[in-house]
């Protein structure tokens, strides 16, 4: 019998006779939103993760500093001074986990020559690009004081303030930061300043000469050399996509041989030899619903800001557990952990009107 033109999956034979190419072992990745995950990039490297013990995560900061250097004469009588200078900061640990699950007879199922994934490697995956996307999201929370099982991520260390200078305080509904009131030790409050609304304002004229001013004023170097916490000078500059945007427009609109790139200055803005950075967690309308943070450029020197693990409770995973069946298997991975600021003002905080 005479037949028409037929394409392969018309033919029955062919049909049954050929597995499609799916690219064995394989997946393309399209259940995460962000562009760029901060937290894995930056403050996963070696020299910014630390580990402590102890009930809490503490560290030493010295609040003043002595009066006893003085002017002298001939048989003057000493004057002995021992100040206390010393306090110590601390947040809580906070504990968080992971898993992923299956049961026995699966990889029975999912083994032999119609084996296309792993599917344990697959939910091992998924369970850790779940502590990826939970971290991230911690880490750009608003903090609350009510919630706490959370980590206190970079809005807790850095707060905002209309008046340019050092005035970043400690977050709404706490009265100190790390243990250390602001009000008390002025010196442990970040720089802030507020901008001109709409985008970037006036760049030129506006948020720039800010943006330089703060990054001037955040570089301190002591007057004596000690055992610092702090681990190099390593800036970032962070802000959402309106504010970059602005500033190409910015670049463009003060060069004028463009030739024929139409994105030239495309992710090519750099302040003070930094690029500044897109951080797609700033561009969520759910980020700050009442508008605290509008706009923020962040000025974070990751010499002072890291993330710190409980010694010993780094990703612990756990063998098999059984689970509600004799059949059913979890692998939990734990970690106790919390984000941490050595020195606030060695970081800026700028904002929109």
């Amino acid at each position: 019998m005479a037949v028409g033109a037929l394409q392969p999956h018309q033919i029955d034979d062919m049909v049954k006779a050929t597995l499609p190419d799916l690219g064995r072992f394989q997946w393309t990745n399209i259940s995460f939103s962000l562009r760029e995950h901060i937290v894995m990039d930056q403050l996963m490297r070696k020299n910014r993760v630390s580990f402590s013990d102890g009930m809490k995560l503490q560290f030493n900061v010295k609040v003043d500093q002595g009066t006893q250097a003085r002017q002298t004469g001939l048989y003057d009588t000493d004057s002995v001074q021992v100040g206390n200078m010393l306090k110590t900061a601390e947040v809580p640990w906070t504990f968080a986990e992971t898993h992923f699950a299956y049961e026995v007879r699966e990889p029975a199922f999912n083994g032999g020559k119609s084996k296309i994934l792993d599917l344990l490697k697959l939910r091992r995956s998924e369970a850790m690009q779940s502590a990826v996307e939970l971290m991230e999201q911690k880490f750009w929370a608003i903090p609350s004081a009510s919630a706490t099982k959370d980590p206190y991520g970079i809005f807790y260390w850095l707060q905002g303030n209309d008046t340019e200078g050092f005035n970043g305080g400690a977050a709404s509904g706490f009265t100190d930061v790390a243990g250390l009131s602001p009000t008390t030790y002025p010196n442990w409050k970040n720089w802030t300043g507020q901008y001109a609304a709409g985008g970037a304002g006036d760049a030129s004229t506006d948020l720039i000469p800010m943006a330089r001013k703060a990054s001037h004023y955040c570089m301190f170097k002591p007057p004596v050399s000690n055992p610092d916490y702090e681990k190099g000078v390593n800036w970032q500059h962070l802000v959402p996509y309106s504010v970059l945007q602005a500033l190409e427009k910015y670049l463009k609109d003060n060069n004028e041989n463009i030739g024929f790139e139409l994105a030239k200055y495309a992710d090519q803005v750099v302040f003070k030899r930094v690029p500044v950075e897109h951080a797609a967690m700033l561009d969520s309308a759910t980020f700050d619903a009442s508008d605290t943070y509008k706009r923020p450029w962040l000025g974070v020197n990751w010499g002072v800001m890291g993330l710190a693990f409980l010694q010993g409770q780094y990703m612990r995973t756990s063998d098999p557990i059984q689970g509600s069946s004799h059949t059913t298997r979890a692998v939990f991975t734990d970690w106790t952990y919390q984000y941490q600021c050595r020195d606030r003002r060695r970081n800026f905080m700028l904002h929109s009107a």
